[in-house]
C-alpha cells in the first residue's frame, strides 16, 4: 500500500507540475525543499529514501468519451488534420500525453520463519500513470 502511495503521489506531481519538473537525483529534502518531486514522494508515505521511483518516457492516446487507446507514436500528441497526417489522433478523439510512474521498495522482514523467503528481502512494486497534457 505504501508503495501504491509513493507511484501515485509521483504520478500526481508530475501531473500538477508539468512534465518536466521532477528529477530523480538526490533523495534530500532539505529546507528550503531541493527536490520537491522526492519531497512529495517522501510525504505520501513512510518508506522514506527507501523507496525508489521513476518516471518514464511519455507517450500518447487517443481518447473519445469513455474509450481510450494507446497509441504506438511519441509525443507530440496532435489530432490529424491537413498539418499532421501521421502519428495523430483521428478526428473526433482528443490526444492525450501520459507517463507511467514505477515504485519499487525491498521490504525486509524482521524475522524468517524457519528460512522461507528470500534472504535480502522482497521486491514491492508499484505503478501509476500521469497526465502530462
Amino acid at each position: 500500500m505504501e508503495v501504491g502511495n509513493a507511484a501515485r503521489a509521483g504520478a500526481q506531481y508530475v501531473n500538477v507540475n508539468g512534465p518536466s519538473s521532477y528529477t530523480t537525483s538526490g533523495n534530500s529534502c532539505a529546507t528550503p525543499p531541493t527536490n520537491t518531486f522526492t519531497c512529495a514522494i517522501k510525504s505520501a508515505t513512510s518508506l522514506g529514501t527507501n523507496v525508489t521511483v521513476s518516471v518514464g518516457n511519455a507517450y500518447c492516446g487517443c481518447q473519445s468519451g469513455t474509450a481510450y487507446t494507446t497509441e504506438t507514436f511519441s509525443p507530440p500528441c496532435n489530432v490529424c488534420n491537413t498539418i499532421y497526417t501521421s502519428n495523430c489522433c483521428p478526428a473526433g478523439q482528443t490526444p492525450v500525453t501520459l507517463a507511467q510512474v514505477n515504485a519499487s521498495y525491498t521490504y525486509t522482514p524482521i524475522f524468517s520463519y524457519l528460512g522461507f523467503g528470500p534472504s535480502n528481502g522482497f521486491n514491492l512494486t508499484a505503478q501509476a500513470t500521469a497526465l502530462l497534457y
